[in-house]
């Protein structure tokens, strides 16, 4: 057997081990518990409340679609496509002029199985962002501003590693809303490097709330 796949077989082994300790599926299991917990608000929550303006900015919003990372390090480690999920809960947006600033926590993420708990490679990100964007009015398109500090955790079960790292991110897109409760988005977000992954991409996705 050949130094090299003595190598690849110790990765494996210890990437194996990696998966049954108990800190690991704690943290896998987050994220299971935050989007089962968001999902299961919506479901719960009554028309009447939905219209509320003060529900409005401070509820979830939920989106799922698509991630396309644009970089041959993140193709190598994790692959594109990706299913893409972001949640995020911002506080009652100040005003200023046109603009509508808030603050508040978002997670989000791309996997090759939907709600990212389906195991496979992909990323993860979670933190404290802000968000920049002008009212919400049917049938207008408005610009979204994102941004913030995350801790961003990459799985490769391809190269066989598991790595988690504070990375600032920034993200550039538009929103449509068609309907009352569903709106389509687009846009680009841009990362710090985790242990060399370039997650930079596209997201395309449609958003609840």
């Amino acid at each position: 057997m050949t130094k090299q796949n003595l190598y690849r077989k110790g990765k494996t082994k210890m990437y194996a081990k990696l998966r049954r300790d108990p800190r690991y599926l704690a943290k896998r299991s987050t994220a299971a518990v935050t989007t089962v917990t968001i999902m299961s608000a919506l479901a719960c929550s009554r028309p009447a409340q939905a219209q509320d303006p003060g529900l409005r900015a401070l509820g979830a919003f939920l989106s799922i679609g698509g991630y396309f990372v644009q970089s041959a390090s993140a193709n190598r480690a994790i692959g594109t496509p990706k299913f893409y999920t972001e949640a995020a809960f911002f506080t009652r947006p100040a005003r200023f002029g046109s603009l509508r600033l808030s603050g508040g926590a978002e997670f989000l993420g791309g996997a090759d199985h939907f709600l990212f708990f389906g195991g496979g490679s992909g990323f993860q990100s979670y933190g404290g962002a802000f968000r920049l964007t002008t009212p919400r009015l049917m049938n207008r398109v408005r610009p979204v501003l994102i941004g913030g500090l995350y801790i961003t955790e990459v799985e490769s079960t391809r190269l066989n590693f598991d790595v988690a790292r504070f990375s600032p991110s920034l993200y550039l897109g538009l929103e449509f809303p068609f309907a009352r409760y569903f709106t389509l988005s687009a846009g680009y977000r841009v990362s710090q490097f985790v242990e060399g992954v370039n997650l930079d991409g596209f997201s395309l996705a449609l958003k609840f709330f």
